[in-house]
């Protein structure tokens, strides 16, 4: 099918290369090689929703690992989300509210309070720009996986699609929703998210600056990045085996056991049903092996209902986590809103599931835990207490406020903001940025809304059709989504 290609010029180019020390080829994506004259002048490509298939948007910006600023309204419901309409749809939804303590803190560094979404949305009207709201603490699904989305979301769920068409076969992980108000800006500090963010401005206007995986380990993150993946997926040191697509080896190791020992235990028994000779000793076997494969699982949520760690640290807490590696990650992004979206600043947003135990959750290693490592409670805990100190590890110490001698003298291999890409999103655009890529978002606007979907990383960067068709080079993610899909898109209203 015919379509434009990007309007605006994209000096964003990529390559494989062999990282120093580690062997593990990354993505090279980098800003051009001339001289920047100016931030403002550097730029990311856009392209018309109306002018590009989702096989083409696989071929020249997912696969790639390019973000890319994506004009042209989209035909959901949440076009109806004024304050009117969100009242009586999710009003009485409870949620926890980020406060600062005065306009000039950051968010991340107040309290969170417990209120109806509908006297969160009074506070907006009268432009309280001292609250956000963020991401929710999220259930644990009767399929032992954590859900996609918490209230107010989970009321509003029938306004838009569960898997947007343009990610094409991305496995979604999270949907979330962030509203605030910042008539004089508001920014959310720089960093990166661990998973593909789709980003839907539907409020106000937002301002990202720009940096690639290649400068990770030049952008002076909390956490000591020990590779990164060639699609851009960031592993920091003493998180465990985390595989390009987000899932942790071992995690994925067990599952392929306990799914194995299922379908030996449902052959044994077709075989028992038959009168088939030996058929009871095999019935017996395979019983045995299912056993031990759910002991795997159980022996790893052991600790799922300990809340907090034995010294307090974010990495043991992340450990002792009930939720898979995947999951704990982007809690801490913080937009992806305060880690991308507005991402970095509101890192004590997410879930905090360190307190529901379930026989098919486990404690793999973890990058970042959602509970404690984000200033994060477990559920039904008590709000509004302090959130710690300690950032998560996908958070930049250089802020980008000071001013470029300060940041070239405190950090003197961090790149400068000239070498960011720059792009302002305006209500109604939405913002695709692939895994890794490093962030800062200032927000501007009386209110501010953006509804953000996160979605596992791929790993099988092939450009084409099969690329498109099976963006995971496992069956991992593709498997847990094809037996929860059908639950999620009979809450929609069939939008794309």
């Amino acid at each position: 099918m015919g379509r434009k290609r990007p309007t605006a010029s994209s000096t964003i180019d990529s390559k494989r290369t062999k990282t120093a020390g580690h062997g593990t080829s990354t993505i090279q994506a980098r800003v051009s090689e001339q001289p920047l004259r100016s931030a403002q002048q550097e730029s990311i490509p856009s392209v018309d929703i109306s002018d590009i298939t989702p096989d083409a948007f696989w071929s020249e910006y997912i696969s790639q690992r390019k973000p890319v600023l994506i004009r042209g309204q989209v035909d959901w419901g949440t076009r109806h989300w004024q304050t009117g309409y969100l009242e009586s749809k999710a009003g009485g939804a409870m949620v926890n509210v980020e406060k600062r303590e005065d306009r000039k803190g950051r968010y991340g560094e107040g309290r969170k309070v417990r209120m109806r979404f509908g006297d969160f949305l009074t506070h907006m009207a009268a432009d309280d720009d001292t609250l956000y709201l963020t991401t929710q603490e999220v259930d644990i699904g009767q399929d032992g996986q954590p859900e996609l989305y918490a209230p107010p979301v989970a009321q509003l769920a029938s306004d838009f699609p569960v898997q947007p068409s343009l990610l094409g076969n991305l496995v979604p992980h999270q949907i979330n929703l962030w509203m605030g108000c910042a008539p004089n800006g508001a920014s959310s500090g720089l960093h990166h998210d661990f998973h593909d963010n789709l980003y839907v401005l539907l409020h106000g206007r937002k301002r990202f600056a720009l940096f690639p995986p290649s400068l990770a380990k030049r952008m002076y993150t909390s956490g000591r990045i020990r590779l990164v993946h060639p699609n851009g997926r960031i592993v920091y040191e003493g998180r465990g085996d985390v595989m390009a697509d987000g899932s942790d080896a071992a995690e994925v190791a067990r599952w392929r056991q306990r799914r194995s020992a299922e379908a030996e235990l449902e052959a044994a028994e077709v075989a028992s049903a038959r009168g088939e000779a030996g058929a009871a000793a095999r019935l017996a076997a395979a019983e045995q092996e299912l056993d031990t494969a759910l002991e795997a699982f159980l022996d790893e949520a052991a600790g799922d209902d300990y809340c907090g760690s034995e010294d307090g640290s974010a990495s043991d807490d992340s450990e002792r986590n009930g939720f898979p590696q995947s999951f704990r990650d982007d809690y801490v992004d913080s937009d992806d809103e305060g880690a991308t979206g507005d991402d970095a600043a509101l890192f004590g947003r997410r879930a905090a599931p360190g307190c529901t135990a379930h026989g098919k959750r486990h404690r793999g290693k973890a990058e970042q835990t959602s509970a404690t490592a984000a200033g994060g409670r477990c559920k039904g805990e008590a709000q509004g207490s302090e959130s710690d100190e300690a950032e998560p590890d996908s958070f930049s110490r250089v802020d980008l406020a000071a001013g470029p001698k300060e940041i070239a003298a405190r950090f003197r291999d961090f790149p400068g903001i000239d070498a960011a890409l720059q792009v302002e999103v305006q209500e109604g655009e939405m913002l695709y940025l692939p895994a890794g890529w490093f962030h800062e978002v200032k927000s501007f606007g009386r209110r501010h809304m953006a509804l953000n979907y996160w979605a596992h990383p791929p790993d099988n960067l092939d450009p084409g059709p099969a690329g498109f068709s099976k963006p995971y080079k496992g069956d991992y993610w593709p498997s847990l989504w094809a037996e929860r899909k059908p639950k999620y898109e009979a809450a929609t209203s069939g939008h794309s």
